[in-house]
């Protein structure tokens, strides 16, 4: 299998590259990414692209890419155009490299659970970011069922609470139980399942995703 990731050289993303690179059923993986992964990153099956702007996809990328079997979506941020102008920037250069496709591509989106899909909605807390986050996960979904593509593009959309470490501090294990978490590795099994097999649910909650990937 070929997965693309992005958002590798963040806290989650990096776990879930670290994971990737031990499966045995992917065998090649296309890192998007605006620096060079690290020395440790680094494998066989890494292919790392840097990219200039994640709202332009070259010829040359889209020859790497458009063959994938999966996308999981790490990449974020607190701006309209990271979250929702870089993701569909890409849904549109892969299905449009598309002449025909015969096999399903799943597209893995990692999203968080103050994402809030109603626009009018009055928010105190970080209301940009949050009606961001809700809009691209209605506009990734849509995507999935009303578009030419809908046959052989399926979204998954995570919504994790706090993502923790593999070791917790006191601290992180207080807040873990006031509002919730998912260890970061758990996550990280949990996108791999989603960008592996086709799932009933297309949008997994907190626990969700910590009771798939535990």
């Amino acid at each position: 299998m070929k997965i693309i990731l992005t958002g590798s050289t963040g806290f989650a993303g990096s776990e879930v590259l670290a994971q990737c690179i031990v499966s045995a059923s992917i065998t090649s993986i296309i890192v998007l990414s605006r620096r060079p992964l690290k020395d440790s990153q680094k494998h066989d099956k890494v292919n790392n692209i840097i990219m200039a702007d994640f709202k332009a996809y070259l010829p040359e990328v889209i020859k790497e890419i458009s063959d994938a079997d999966a996308c999981i979506w790490c990449l974020g941020g607190t701006s309209i155009e990271a979250e929702i102008h870089f993701p569909m920037a890409f849904v549109r250069a892969m299905t449009e490299s598309w002449s025909t496709r015969n096999k399903p591509f799943r597209y893995v989106h990692c999203s968080g659970i103050l994402a809030e899909k109603d626009q009018t909605k009055s928010l105190w807390f970080l209301p940009e970011g949050r009606r961001a986050k809700g809009r691209v996960e209605t506009q990734l979904l849509q995507y999935a069922t009303e578009t030419e593509c809908k046959d052989v593009w399926q979204t998954y959309i995570m919504r994790p609470s706090l993502i923790m470490p593999k070791e917790a501090s006191v601290v992180q294990k207080i807040m873990s139980y006031l509002l919730g978490s998912v260890r970061v590795d758990e996550l990280a099994r949990t996108s791999i399942k989603l960008a592996s097999t086709t799932s009933a649910s297309t949008t997994l909650e907190n626990d969700d995703l910590a009771r798939l990937g535990h």
